[in-house]
Order: structure tokens, then C-alpha cells, then sequence
């Protein structure tokens, strides 16, 4: 029989490949680092596939697009359900649906939403809030500023905070313009 391959991490590692918006935790990370490679390939995709609850149903359309993704059989996909129900990472509740332990992943936001985002405000040097926003890319951001705003000149400094999706920096974006009262900020302010 043939040597697995096994994953090129180790316990300290964050997994390559994982869907926006999963959080694997410390347990979750060294759960992952005793699968091997195929193993892996089927977690990331059925966590992509996951609703907000941390399920996923094995249907056989999904179990047979799955087989074709990662160039196998849909035995072996079930084989690898299993094996992950096994370790931990997935619990059965039936025949054809799975969740994933609370202890492994947990979901931040949904997946076409989880995009990492940061919230940026721009001070001037006596303290005043000159403006604040968001975006995936704070630094390509501030280049875009410094073409194109008037205040931007009047930056001393920057403060950056990361939020798990867009949604949640919106969230936090439209609250501190209506709370704070940046100088340049027109959308939110009212």
C-alpha cells in the first residue's frame, strides 16, 4: 500500500487555501496537520461549502463534483469523511450531513462576504480625525487618497484596525463616522 502524503505543516502553521471567512483554531490546526494531502483537499472544499451553521450535506451531486475536482471517486471522498469524522474535525449527524466541530473552525461572516478588511483612520498632527474608511488593501488605499484628496496632506498619522469581512468593517466604518465626526467624511455622516 502507498505512503500517504502527508500536509506540510505543522502545528504552529496556518493552513494554505481555506475558504473566506473560516477561523481554524489551535486545536482545528493540529487536527489538519494529521491529514493527509487529499484529506486536506476535501476539508477546504466542504468548509467552503458550508452554510452558517458549520454544515454541509454530502448530496451526491455535490459528493460526485467533488470526486471530479480532486480526480477521484466518490468512495473515496466518503472514505475521507469519514476519516476526518474520525479525528475529530467533523462530526456525522446523519448519512449525508456533517458539521464541524466547534473546537476546529468556526465561520466569520459568509463566504462570498468574509474578506478580511481593515478600518483606517487618518489624524492630523494636532489629533484631529481627518477621515475614515475601509478597504481590503489599507496602503493600496492610501495611495488612491494621495491622488485624489484634498486632506490628505494634513496626515500625521494612521491607525489600522482588521475586521474578519467587509460587512463587519462597514459596521464598524458607519459608526465611527456618526460617532466620532471625521472632518472629511460626507457619506454616513448624517
Amino acid at each position: 500500500m502507498a505512503q500517504q502524503k502527508r500536509l506540510p505543516l505543522d502545528e504552529t502553521e496556518a493552513p494554505a487555501n481555506l475558504p473566506a471567512g473560516a477561523l481554524i483554531t489551535d486545536h482545528g490546526l493540529r487536527a489538519i496537520s494529521r491529514l493527509d494531502m487529499l484529506s486536506y483537499q476535501v476539508f477546504v472544499r466542504v468548509l467552503g461549502a458550508m452554510d452558517e451553521d458549520n454544515t454541509v450535506v454530502m448530496t451526491e451531486k455535490f459528493t460526485r463534483k467533488l470526486a471530479m475536482t480532486l480526480s477521484t471517486d466518490e468512495i473515496e471522498i466518503r472514505t475521507e469523511m469519514a476519516r476526518m469524522a474520525g479525528h475529530g474535525i467533523l462530526a456525522r449527524r446523519d448519512e449525508q450531513t456533517f458539521k464541524v466541530s466547534s473546537e476546529v473552525a468556526v465561520r466569520i461572516g459568509e463566504p462570498e462576504n468574509g474578506t478580511p478588511t481593515s478600518l483606517y483612520r487618518h489624524f492630523s498632527d494636532r489629533g484631529d480625525l481627518l477621515y475614515v474608511g475601509i478597504a481590503k488593501s489599507s496602503i493600496q488605499r492610501l495611495a488612491a487618497h494621495t491622488r485624489s484628496s484634498q486632506w490628505i496632506d494634513d496626515v500625521a498619522r494612521i491607525e489600522i484596525e482588521k475586521y474578519p469581512s467587509r460587512r463587519a468593517a462597514e459596521a464598524a466604518e458607519r459608526k465611527a463616522i456618526q460617532e466620532e465626526k471625521p472632518l472629511w467624511n460626507r457619506a454616513h455622516a448624517e
